[in-house]
């Protein structure tokens, strides 16, 4: 008598899964594959505490891949694309705007949102402080000129 614990199909079905789940926390290095020390290198993740889902797009120019959730960066000054959604309640709350920054080794960053009057604004913060170092507030409604109406 032979005794399987887990069927072939769901063990495939689990291997799969893990597989997908374990690159989810990539960090793309946007200098390169070499590894450097913490302290030489800034770290750039969207607010996962945030009431809104705020995704990173590219650095630099370069997009990041769908399994990679933050970026180390060399200091110096970065562009940063990101999006911001509201949660589904209000579907037709996400923006994306581009941020500039200046990056300081060895500081965590952060890019977060929030409403502002006009929809969501996008900023970016060093962690440890608090302090915004990059913002970017929706322009307000997006209407038709005035003359359209008559």
């Amino acid at each position: 008598m032979r005794f399987r614990l887990v069927s072939t199909p769901l063990l495939l079905s689990l291997l799969m899964l893990t597989s997908a789940l374990l690159p989810a926390c990539a960090t793309m290095r946007s200098y390169g594959n070499a590894q450097r020390d913490p302290e030489d290198v800034a770290q750039l993740s969207p607010d996962f505490e945030s009431k809104f889902v705020v995704q990173l797009n590219s650095v630099d120019g370069t997009s990041l891949r769908w399994y990679e959730a933050s970026v180390e960066l060399l200091p110096g000054r970065h562009s940063v694309s990101a999006t911001a959604a509201a949660p589904m309640a209000y579907r037709h709350a996400r923006v994306t705007h581009t941020l500039e920054f200046d990056a300081k080794a060895g500081h965590d960053y952060r890019v977060s949102a929030d409403w502002h009057v006009y929809g969501l604004r996008l900023w970016i913060e060093e962690v440890s402080t608090g302090e915004r170092v990059a913002e970017a507030v929706d322009s307000g409604p997006k209407r038709p000129p005035v003359s359209a109406y008559h």
